[in-house]
């Protein structure tokens, strides 16, 4: 199974390498980095499910080979440029409800980040070395903040 699992990703790494354009005209995500996307999600817990022997160390060892993986080809940067066009786009309707398809595309692509960066230092400074990647999400935060605080005054 940890072959499989380590094949996918690779393969999911090589199909973003080739994309030509993350996103079409008219906004929709390529339909092969959205697959991506989650085989790279799907991975760091199907990890876990080898085998009930396996130590957490040994499962935590094949989390951090994979986060290697994602640094090596780039992917992380790729992750990082989707992330800050949804939080410039926004993941809401126009009647202001959460559209689930691109919240599921945000927050897999943000877990994936926060999982991955928590084992591996390669993908750590991957992030911390994305133009404007950190920037945006503090501004969104801020945002967010002044939202949840102006709703809580009403």
């Amino acid at each position: 199974m940890k072959e499989q699992i380590f094949k996918e990703l690779n393969e999911a790494n090589d199909t973003i390498k080739q994309i030509p354009k993350l996103q079409k005209e008219n906004g929709e995500w390529d339909k092969d980095l959205l697959k991506s996307i989650g085989v790279f999600f799907e991975a760091y817990f199907s990890f876990r499910k080898i085998k009930k022997k396996e130590t957490y160390d040994v499962i935590r060892k094949y989390q951090c080979k994979a986060g290697q993986s994602l640094s090596k080809s780039k992917s992380i940067s790729v992750l990082c440029k989707v992330i800050m066009e949804c939080l410039k786009k926004g993941y809401r309707n126009e009647d202001g409800k959460t559209d689930t398809h691109k919240f599921t595309v945000l927050t897999e692509s943000l877990l994936t980040l926060m999982n991955y960066s928590d084992c591996t230092p390669e993908v750590t400074k991957d992030i911390a070395g994305e133009p404007n990647f950190l920037e945006t999400i503090k501004e969104n935060l801020k945002k967010l903040h002044q939202d949840y605080v102006q709703d809580k005054a009403k």
